[in-house]
């Protein structure tokens, strides 16, 4: 878990201080971007799991299955095709 500590300095300013130290140091600390990919990591296991009707293993791999075919896709209308009521057609 990791709890960000209090500052009151702006996001950007603290980011670029923190960049200055690692550069004076000649270190590296990705702690925040590494948070930042598991997050990332999680929601795209979220979307695959729904995309593709099925759990989802972490961490991500390819896989070779091809998903099963379906007409919906998040942020896409729907296509009025293939049973249910067409959203588009009012009346």
């Amino acid at each position: 878990m990791f709890e960000p500590r209090d500052d009151e300095r702006p996001p950007h300013q603290r980011h670029l201080d923190n960049l200055a130290a690692m550069i004076a140091a000649g270190t590296t600390d990705y702690t925040i971007p590494d948070c930042s990919l598991v997050a990332l990591e999680l929601c795209e296991g979220t979307y695959l799991s729904s995309r593709r009707r099925r759990a989802i293993a972490l961490p991500l791999q390819e896989e070779s299955e091809a998903a099963p075919a379906h007409d919906w896709n998040p942020g896409e209308p729907y296509t009025g095709t293939g049973g249910g009521r067409d959203g588009r057609q009012f009346g």
